[in-house]
């Protein structure tokens, strides 16, 4: 089979806090492939490890385990601006107005990947810099204003056209929406898919919303504590959660129907509910991380990390799906650990 455009194998970033204090796995064995023109998405509560994820494949973030390759090239160990090797790699962040620099007009901000890796002249980068911006609808003009005079939506079609403008094989958008309203969220998500199919660009969308990511992506990955709870085809996945977690998460995502946001309020809260421990509770160092918050949790769920276990064309990693651990009424854990 073809390698995909990025290859990820049991990924790790551990952190130390101080000199004193032990260490601490944000991301913790996640593997993942991507294809060219395809859109996957990273999704889970804060504090899963999805912007670590991301800083790591960037080369903004060491791994410690591990590999990434992209392009056919494994770049583990290559810092961020390095990773290149004839395919390039772009990211947009949540806060566009942060990565864009208000002492440089929109022209200059956009013009200087394109001189930089497209090798262009100035006259030859304006000319691309108005069909950017028209692409991204913006006004051709926009190239001569500051980014302090634009919206944080027109600010974040910027930030989008700055990324696509030396036609990446890969962007990574990091809760690229997440602090834009509905109407321009939508706006967004529609021109990353858009430009995703017409450009065979891939994009690894990163966000917390269940629902925003099905919007877009054609698989999902679902993380929480550093781990993978849950991937394989997005409309399976939000039909049919089968991880606890992943449940979690899309009754946790708001519907406009009244009638059903409260009865996903009320499963959610009888989830929360069926619980046998506390939330505040450690997490297993050999369990599963989710079995303090798990109302399915049962004794080898607090003894053995689960497997990936295939189910259909998904993954689980959860113990309620593996045929030697599978629970039965008995051997439930009943009791607080």
């Amino acid at each position: 089979m073809t390698e995909p455009l990025l290859a990820v194998e049991e990924l790790a970033v551990t952190y130390r806090k101080s000199w004193r204090s032990s260490s601490v796995r944000a991301v913790d064995g996640v593997s993942l492939g991507l294809n060219s023109g395809e859109i996957v998405g990273v999704v889970g509560e804060s504090g899963s490890g999805k912007s670590t994820l991301g800083r790591a494949l960037l080369g903004l973030t060491k791994s410690t385990a591990g590999s990434i390759r992209f392009g056919g090239r494994d770049v583990t160990h290559e810092r961020a601006g390095s990773r290149s090797s004839g395919r390039v790699l772009q990211v947009v962040f949540q806060d566009p107005f942060s990565s864009l620099n208000p002492a440089r007009t929109v022209g200059s901000i956009l013009s200087e990947p394109l001189e930089m890796h497209g090798g262009m002249s100035a006259d030859a980068a304006n000319s691309k810099i108005r069909e950017l911006l028209l692409r991204v609808g913006l006004p051709a003009d926009a190239m001569h204003r500051y980014p302090s005079a634009f919206s944080g939506g027109q600010r974040q079609r910027i930030a989008i056209a700055r990324a696509i403008s030396v036609d990446p094989d890969l962007v990574i958008c990091d809760e690229a929406t997440s602090a834009l309203d509905v109407v321009t969220q939508a706006r967004m998500l529609e021109l990353l898919g858009s430009l995703s199919a017409e450009r065979r660009m891939a994009v690894l969308f990163i966000a917390h919303d269940l629902a925003v990511v099905a919007a877009i992506a054609h698989r999902v990955v679902v993380l929480y504590q550093g781990r993978v709870m849950e991937q394989g085809p997005c409309r399976a996945i939000l039909a049919s959660p089968l991880h606890p977690y992943t449940r979690a998460l899309e009754l946790s995502s708001p519907v406009p129907d009244p009638a059903a946001q409260r009865e996903r309020r009320r499963r959610r809260v009888e989830a929360l509910a069926a619980s046998t421990v506390e939330v505040s509770q450690e997490v297993p160092e050999v369990g599963c991380p989710f079995a303090p918050r798990c109302p399915e949790a049962f004794s080898a769920c607090w003894t053995s990390r689960p497997k990936d276990n295939a189910v259909g064309d998904r993954t689980v990693a959860c113990h309620l799906y593996d045929a030697d651990l599978a629970p039965n009424p008995e051997n439930r854990r009943n009791e607080t650990a």
